[in-house]
């Protein structure tokens, strides 16, 4: 029985600019979304893992979050400061 587990990756902590390098080959670059693991070529239990770990690294700062914007209508506040 082969053995794959030697050659997964191992995403740690993703504290290290080596796994910030790692997890960024998971990440599309032009939507920064995560790719699915059917064109990242990887089992959904490291995909998983994967996940957990990506998010890990954007609570912490290591990978890069973009927060949607959120306009306002000023109109509506106008009316209640006078």
């Amino acid at each position: 029985m082969l053995r794959i587990r030697s050659i997964a990756p191992n995403f740690g902590a993703a504290k290290g600019p080596g796994n910030k390098a790692l997890l960024k080959h998971f990440i599309d670059p032009y939507t920064g979304a995560t790719l699915s693991p059917n064109k990242t070529h990887i089992c959904q239990k490291q995909w998983r893992n994967m996940k957990i770990h990506m998010e890990k690294a954007k609570d912490h700062g290591y990978l890069d979050v973009d927060s949607p914007q959120v306009e306002y209508d000023y109109n509506e506040y106008k009316s209640k400061l006078n």
